[in-house]
């Protein structure tokens, strides 16, 4: 098993590719969830990017939870990580971030919708593209909604 310092070390390529992430395994989840909590949030991210590789329901859980962070830039990570998820968890995290308060997340969030998405997520995008207070939110949406069909 890494130390949480092998695995910080890893995550801190200054470019960041699959290689990357490939040297990580489920062994590593305990030290991604720490990281999840660091106070940069590009470290915390790519944790979430981390996470959303290992095929187990615990990292799943993790990046769902990410959803919560006070962070933007962390939201924004786990939304574009929910094509990685099965179809189940990518639909629990998505239905929370589509609804966040910050619109670069509500956006990623929405574009990042599957066209495995559950009808009542669908009916959600429906209804953000119809109501959303954001001009921008109702075309992405809209665009989104074209696309799933």
């Amino acid at each position: 098993m890494k130390t949480l310092q092998e695995v910080r070390n890893i995550l801190s390529d200054i470019e960041p590719d699959e290689g990357m992430y490939a040297k990580l395994d489920v062994e590593d989840i305990p030290h991604l969830k720490t990281l999840l909590g660091d106070e940069e949030a590009w470290m915390a991210s790519r944790a979430v990017f981390a996470l959303s590789r290992l095929e187990t329901e615990e990292a799943h859980n993790l990046v769902i939870e990410a959803a919560k962070d006070s962070r933007s830039a962390v939201r924004v990570a786990a939304a574009v990580s929910s094509s990685l998820l099965p179809a189940k968890a990518a639909d629990k995290l998505l239905d929370t971030l589509i609804a966040d308060k910050d619109v670069s997340v509500k956006r990623f969030a929405i574009t990042s919708m599957s066209k495995n998405a559950s009808a009542k997520l669908v009916k959600k995008l429906a209804d953000i593209s119809a109501n959303d207070a954001n001009e921008f939110i109702r075309t992405v949406s809209a665009d989104k909604l074209k696309e799933l069909k």
